[in-house]
């Protein structure tokens, strides 16, 4: 508070003096200044009552108008009989001067505000005492995008409270830098090396816009010792970070916040009722709910720490904040642009990548472009096959892109899906003609009404993920099925087994009539599936490129099938990997996973003292005695499966539903028994409905 203003303030406005008694609370609205006495400013959260701060003579404070939004309220506490008040009207040309001598004790509740949200975050077992405590001995910190908070190899010295933004974790330095994690709000961070007496093992700097509480390490050790139940909570925390490492667990509620950025007038008439859709689950703002909180005409005309105050509070109400733009709003998308972890732009599929780039320069050349998280939503007018999708990827470079039909309600729905966290994921796994039992499922759950917003698979998984992708229904599949696997043998086309045992022209042929020549980016739904690449043993993660070729390398089982040849690789079956990605989805899809497994584990034991010989073999399976060993396809097989056991198992424990339908009498190369593999998998699928799958039949947003 300056001398200045409060002599400018008594100039323009005479004011009056107040007495208030002892325990008075003040609720009349205006402005006030502390004349003898004292008082407390204290703030109020559920039950619980709070003491800020305590204002002394010539302290200014507001009580806001029933209109206002206010997160405090003051109030007498004992200090005499009487405290003498000066009260002033806070009327529009007296708002600056009010700014200037009450602005202060604002920052400080709105702080005191963000610190104490974000302990209620953590525990509700929370004293005012405590609590007050802590933010006495705090010093609050505002990070602007890309500043470095803690360089690996710093003492030790302070233990932070994260209220607001996200952080990233990083080793290493130059081009020798790598990302190592991130800080969410609502973590605390820093007391591992406090706690070991360490320098500090990474860098820390912010991703966006972050504000945070400094507590020194004296400072925090003298807490340890004044409030056990802190230590208590550290050790939680402790085993909660161990806990965390599991991807599933990961992934869940943590905070994001996104700009929705409708690139043209056509795409934003969507945006906005999008806006509407997403309000009741997650905290939507727009620049007009702003300019109406503030009353005023343009948001250049609000102060911007007041702005902030308010973007940090609506923040706080929900996991997911979305911010909406559009581009014609410069002023508005640059103020909340520093507080977004990705940015969704809106587009019109019929205009040209590079005009929709230009457009949009200002945001492209900017340093968060760089770093922040991007998502293209590309729309659609029709309905007709989509095409070019590679010129916008290749345009923006985009982390994900989505397809809507906007004359689609399940497009609309689907979209909404995606931005609140509850898209559906469904993963297929490989087993050979086992893998036709996940249509089977798919009829069960299509007539019961569940839909899945993201589809992934490996081997035969991959097939069957792929038609699924290409928005055929469980009927059409089944038909596709018979057509190009049980009228004709896929694998007929034996050769001379120098590379494998089937020539696989005629696997390549039914694969390209029966998926098509398009491309992965192109097709209406996400897909994406898995092969492995025997040229330096490592998984390949198909998102883009030809469909056909992608399915067909994650279908080539080693010795059976001929490798697919890319970029000088040989490319074969993902099952020999990773059969059953769930990885892969959970890292792509913010919402549940499915995951059905049919691969072949179930015990073989022989029955023979041993192997007969060709001639013994071929005796007896003439003489209806066949010998019970596997061929050598099903030795092959059943070997690509094994190989990746080890994986799907770890896989099966991060999906959110993992499913196993009985199929045990089939064999992976059973593809004559398709309808009965068919009819067990929706068996199967009708017993997971009523149990493991109620709960999102019965959920209205699947």
């Amino acid at each position: 508070m300056t001398d200045l203003s409060l002599t400018r303030l008594r100039q323009v406005s005479s004011g009056k003096i107040v007495r208030a008694e002892t325990s008075q609370e003040i609720t009349r609205p205006g402005f006030y200044l502390v004349n003898s006495g004292h008082i407390e400013v204290r703030q109020r959260s559920g039950n619980q009552t709070f003491t800020v701060c305590r204002l002394e003579q010539n302290d200014g404070f507001v009580v806001p108008g029933p209109a206002r939004n206010t997160s405090y309220h003051t109030q007498i506490v004992f200090n005499g009989p009487v405290v003498s008040l000066e009260y002033h009207d806070v009327t529009q040309d007296k708002e600056a001067l009010v700014e200037a001598i009450a602005g202060p004790l604002h920052l400080r509740l709105h702080r005191f505000a963000m610190l104490l949200a974000g302990l209620k975050d953590l525990t509700q077992d929370l004293s005012p005492e405590f609590v007050e405590t802590l933010y006495d001995a705090s010093e609050y910190l505002i990070l602007d995008p890309f500043q470095v908070l803690l360089r690996e190899g710093d003492p030790a010295d302070s233990v932070f409270f994260l209220l607001q933004g996200r952080l990233r974790v990083f080793v290493g330095e130059g081009d020798a830098v790598s990302e190592v994690g991130h800080v969410e709000r609502g973590e605390i961070f820093g007391e591992m090396a406090v706690l070991s007496d360490e320098p500090r093992s990474a860098s820390i700097s912010a991703i966006r816009h972050s504000e945070l509480v400094k507590l020194s390490k004296v400072r925090f050790t003298a807490l340890l010792r004044d409030y056990p139940a802190l230590n208590q909570f550290m050790n939680g925390l402790l085993v909660q970070r161990i806990k965390s490492q599991n991807e599933r667990l990961r992934k869940r509620h943590k905070p994001l916040n996104r700009l929705l950025l409708a690139i043209c007038p056509e795409t934003g008439t969507l945006l906005d009722d999008l806006a509407n859709d997403l309000s009741p689950e997650s905290t939507v703002i727009t620049e007009q709910g702003a300019l109406n909180h503030f009353v005023a005409q343009d948001v250049t005309a609000i102060k911007p720490a007041r702005l902030n105050e308010l973007l940090d509070r609506l923040e706080q109400d929900k996991d997911i904040c979305h911010h909406v733009c559009s581009q014609e709003r410069q002023d508005w998308m640059e103020m909340v642009l520093p507080r977004a972890d990705e940015i969704w732009m809106f587009l019109d599929s019929s205009k040209e990548p590079a005009q929709v780039r230009q457009s949009i320069t200002s945001l492209v050349d900017s340093r968060a472009w760089e770093t922040v998280k991007k998502v293209l939503v590309i729309l659609h007018q029709g309905t007709g096959t989509i095409t070019g999708t590679a010129k916008w990827l290749e345009m923006f470079k985009p982390h994900q892109h989505f397809h809507i039909h906007v004359s689609e309600g399940n497009d609309r729905a689907r979209l909404k899906r995606y931005l609140l966290g509850q898209s559906l994921g469904l993963v297929l796994g490989g087993g050979g003609a086992r893998g036709f039992a996940h249509i089977g499922m798919m009829k069960a759950f299509d007539a019961a009404g569940l839909r899945f917003d993201w589809f992934g698979g490996t081997s035969i998984g991959a097939v069957m993920a792929a038609w699924l992708g290409q928005g055929l229904a469980p009927a059409e599949i089944v038909t596709a099925i018979r057509k190009f696997f049980v009228d004709i043998n896929p694998l007929g086309d034996y050769t001379l087994p120098v590379i494998s045992l089937s020539r696989s022209a005629r696997l390549d042929r039914l694969l390209k009539e029966g998926i098509g020549l398009g491309d992965i980016e192109d097709m209406p739904l996400p897909f994406f599936c898995i092969s492995s690449d025997l040229s330096v043993a490592e998984e390949r993660l198909h998102q883009r490129g030809t469909l056909w070729k992608a399915v067909r390398a994650s279908i080539a089982i080693p010795g059976v099938i001929a490798p697919v040849v890319d970029n000088n690789r040989f490319l074969i079956d993902g099952a020999l990997l990773n059969n059953l990605p769930v990885d892969h989805m959970a890292a792509l899809n913010s919402g549940p996973v499915v995951a059905i497994d049919v691969s072949d584990h179930e015990p073989l034991f022989a029955d023979e003292p041993h192997i007969p010989s060709f001639t013994e073999y071929l005796w007896r399976k003439i003489i209806g005695k066949t010998p019970q060993v596997p061929t050598i396809l099903e030795t092959l097989s059943r070997s690509t499966t094994l190989a990746g056991s080890s994986r799907a198992n770890a896989n099966k424990l991060a999906a959110d539903i993992y499913l196993k339908p009985d199929l045990t009498r089939f064999g992976s190369l059973d593809f004559k028994s398709a309808e009965a593999i068919i009819e067990a998998g929706y068996q199967a699928g009708l017993s997971a409905l009523d149990n493991e799958l109620r709960s999102m039949v019965q959920n209205p947003s699947h």
